[in-house]
């Protein structure tokens, strides 16, 4: 499909602040922090020559959440590769024909900075990735 391109890597980590220290000694700058409660996740968006680098994490670590499984069994791991997209549907028609199962709907998500919409989606070829229509950048 022509209009699909790399956004972002997704890297689950179970403590965001010492894993964006880290990341900060290997020249990754920080740009963008959001909090999605309903969900129980932290967003920790930076980048680095070109590529954007996201750190999701528990909010609260009392409570499960999307990368609860993960963290308990490695602390840090990137789980998930983003792909952005001028027109979301056909993209994820595209897919699913060629075995990319949906994981959810479409939904409308702002932790990016903006409103865009997003879905993830699984494939057993290359596990999980998300796609998100593209619209205004960072604010």
């Amino acid at each position: 499909i022509d209009s699909i391109m790399f956004h972002h890597i997704g890297y689950a980590v179970r403590n965001n602040k010492i894993s964006k220290d880290a990341f900060r000694t290997l020249g990754v700058n920080f740009f963008h922090t959001s909090d999605d409660v309903g969900r129980n996740l932290h967003f920790d968006f930076g980048e680095i020559s070109g590529t954007i680098i996201e750190l999701v994490s528990p909010l609260n670590d009392g409570k499960k959440c999307d990368v609860t499984n993960i963290v308990n069994k490695q602390p840090c791991t990137p789980y998930h590769v983003c792909f952005e997209t001028e027109d979301i549907e056909n993209t994820v028609a595209f897919l699913k024909g060629k075995r990319f199962r949906p994981m959810m709907n479409i939904e409308i998500s702002d932790v990016y900075g903006y409103k865009a919409k997003g879905v993830f989606m699984y494939s057993k070829a290359i596990g999980l990735i998300e796609v998100i229509e593209k619209s205004e950048k960072y604010e």
